[in-house]
């Protein structure tokens, strides 16, 4: 485990911070006098549970993140590397993970240490002292990256979808980018029956055997973000369409396409087998459908149609 510097830590001031995801809260803990004031933009305020220069009293902490500094440069040790992207390198360690990411693809200049738990509960990251002001902790705090671990450990999914409650039904509405969730979220804005939580990604969660979806901060162009959840009555596979209409899937079709769109961390074999066993149970107790649908208010007509009979 690594160490803020001693005489940084002796002068800090620790704030905290709760946010809730997914049904899930994220204790957040930041040295204020070096970090910048949090800032809460109307998106991060809809996830902000409290916050405060008192270490809170959570009743419930599912994910504890701490942000500490260090004031030296710290290299890669000689671990297994599991996971690289273009600013990232993954490892496993003695009692999990460690991600070294870096401010250039080159992979000189650290940004960050981040130590990671082996159920991706606990997350501490140590941050270069001066690269403090180019970051936003609330970002990375809710890293998709991170939490699709945590959301399966959890039975749940990160979906790439659009959705929220239709006709008081929770509904998504699955597709890989470019295939209509913006077209459709647009026109769905307008149904007197709807409430999108999301345009870009939502969360699916089984709570006492039921499936439920969230709204995320993940959000697209249009800025959807709510942090409200329903009961989820149904998914849809996008299909853009001379002609709205809705068919209902097989397990075996509705398994592949779910599989398409979930986040699952491919790198690793047992959390791609955990994230595959996730997507097996909501096909096996969740209906699935293709909406082929005309870009016009046949789509809205007819989900809101569809909704009102599940």
């Amino acid at each position: 485990m690594l160490s803020p510097d001693p005489e940084i830590a002796a002068n800090s001031t620790w704030n905290t911070f709760i946010y809730t995801l997914g049904g899930i809260y994220i204790d957040v803990e930041v040295d204020c006098q070096n970090f910048q004031e949090h800032s809460c933009s109307p998106v991060k305020k809809r996830f902000v549970s409290s916050a405060g220069c008192e270490k809170h009293s959570v009743i419930k902490q599912d994910i504890s993140i701490r942000f500490a500094l260090f004031d030296q440069e710290v290299s890669p040790q000689p671990i297994n590397k599991i996971f690289s992207q273009r600013l990232s390198d993954l490892y496993t360690t003695s009692t999990g993970y460690v991600q070294f990411f870096y401010l250039t693809a080159a992979k000189k200049e650290l940004a960050w240490v981040l130590e990671i738990d082996r159920t991706f509960s606990e997350f501490d990251y140590f941050i270069c002292a001066d690269k403090v002001k180019v970051l936003d902790f609330f970002d990375l705090s809710v890293r998709l990256f991170l939490l699709q671990h945590n959301l399966i450990e959890r039975q749940g999914l990160i979906v790439h979808a659009a959705g929220g409650s239709v006709q008081g039904k929770g509904i998504i509405f699955a597709a890989p980018s470019g295939t209509g969730k913006s077209t459709l979220s647009g026109l769905l804005q307008h149904g007197v029956q709807t409430r999108l939580f999301s345009e870009e990604r939502l969360i699916i969660r089984s709570i006492k055997d039921q499936w439920h979806v969230w709204g995320t901060p993940w959000h697209g162009e249009s800025h959807i973000a709510q942090n409200e959840s329903a009961p989820l009555a149904a998914l849809f596979f996008l299909k853009q369409s001379e002609q709205t209409k809705i068919t209902q899937l097989s397990r075996s079709d509705g398994l592949y396409r779910l599989i398409q769109t979930a986040s699952i961390p491919w790198y690793s074999k047992q959390w791609t087998d955990r994230g595959l066993a996730c997507c097996e149970a909501v096909v096996q107790e969740m209906p699935m459908f293709e909406l082929a649908f005309r870009p016009d208010q046949t789509a809205v007509q007819a989900v809101e149609r569809f909704a009102a009979e599940l």
